[in-house]
């Protein structure tokens, strides 16, 4: 799922279509692009031909999302268990 944030954007003239001004209000920097869809009330389809107009502009940058906690951490403990098993075929020898 990627989030959205808000990059700078130069001073000039920006004319935005009512689409592009309703998701472009919804961006937080938190909801993911499914999110927005869903409170601006349009298809997934529609919010992505949008975000892609926005995106192409340079007005919205993706970026990605952070991992919970409880994925974090097990994927950590998956790592370490990986690297145990791997250390244990090497002492085999």
């Amino acid at each position: 799922m990627a989030k959205l944030r808000s990059p700078d954007v130069s001073t000039e003239e920006i004319n935005l279509s009512p689409d592009e001004w309703k998701i472009l209000s919804l961006i937080t920097g938190e909801r993911s692009i499914r999110e927005i869809a869903h409170l601006a009330k349009f298809t997934e389809f529609n919010a992505a031909k949008v975000f892609y107009g926005l995106i192409s502009s340079g007005l919205v940058k993706l970026k990605k999302p952070q991992k919970k906690e409880d994925e974090k951490k097990a994927e950590e403990k998956k790592e370490k268990k990986e690297v145990k098993k791997k250390r244990g075929l090497f002492r085999r020898g």
